[in-house]
């Protein structure tokens, strides 16, 4: 049995060694510890091979039920937790058949509407740039 903090510790500086933005390392184990932290306070899990799909689908609920997060910063923490299993597959930390997230989906966002010019505001436009 592995800590999943211990894991944690190990991702993150695989992340570092391949190269990835520190702001990007950082945003993923900041996420990683928050989550880290309910499994352990709220469902007794340390151990990564414990860890259940049930267990991220109340986590998803439990930041839902918080109130703040709108679903597509839900669904980044959902990515995060990806990127984290399938590197674990990658180093034999668990096999494929036992991801926990190899059935979780993202949850649905509001389609977000980009207003555009219609071809007067765009004609209107090029007159100020030419000139």
């Amino acid at each position: 049995m592995v800590r999943i903090i211990e894991l944690i510790d190990d991702f993150k500086l695989n992340q570092e060694i391949i190269g990835r933005k520190p702001k990007y390392v950082e945003m993923c184990i900041w996420r990683l510890k928050r989550w880290q932290e309910f499994m352990e306070a709220e469902c007794e899990v340390v151990d990564v091979e414990a860890v259940e799909p049930i267990h991220v689908k109340k986590y998803v609920q439990y930041r839902q039920q918080v109130g703040s997060e709108k679903p597509i910063t839900l669904n980044n923490n959902i990515a995060t937790l990806k990127v984290f299993f399938n590197y674990l597959i990658d180093e034999e930390y668990l096999e494929e058949k036992n991801n926990p997230m190899r059935r979780i989906k993202s949850l649905k966002e509001e389609k977000r509407v980009i207003l555009t010019f219609n071809g007067a505001e765009v004609k209107r436009t090029q007159i100020f740039v030419t000139n």
